[in-house]
């Protein structure tokens, strides 16, 4: 499974529904000892608020485009250079000139192997204005 796939998602959203409706149902019914008893329930409301977690992680994940895959996540090389994005290194970039004030070029992140287009805003030119000479008044 994917980590960005809908399919992904609903299956942790179906496993939290499940592990809620499983400390609701075995609460009361867990055998033996109190000393037993509370560090089991201890571990059922944590895998509760362990599938929640992972659930709304995922769902940022998915949002935000923050990571692509289970190697993207985990660190792994492998696969992340198949992956990568093609574009000009950093110190290569030019920029063109937009008629709206705006530069843009495309270039990949030395690091991250990203590419994209980068769109950056410059004001108006402050050139400095001709002067016109005055006579003074002598």
């Amino acid at each position: 499974m994917e980590l960005t796939s809908t399919t992904f998602l609903v299956t942790l959203i179906v496993v939290t529904v499940l592990a809620v409706l499983a400390a609701l149902l075995l609460w009361n019914r867990i055998p033996g000892p109190g000393w037993v008893r509370w560090p089991l329930r201890l571990l059922m409301i944590g895998l509760c608020q362990l599938t929640a977690i992972c659930v709304v992680a995922t769902w940022i994940n998915g949002s935000y485009g923050l990571y692509s895959s289970w190697e993207d996540l985990l660190g792994t090389d492998a696969g992340q250079e198949a992956g990568a994005m093609t574009g000009v290194p950093v110190g290569r970039a030019r920029f063109t000139q937009n008629g709206d004030g705006t530069r843009t070029t495309f270039f990949r992140g030395s690091h991250s192997k990203l590419a994209g287009q980068v769109v950056v805003w410059t004001p108006r030119s402050t050139a400095p204005r001709a002067r016109t000479a005055r006579a003074s008044p002598c």
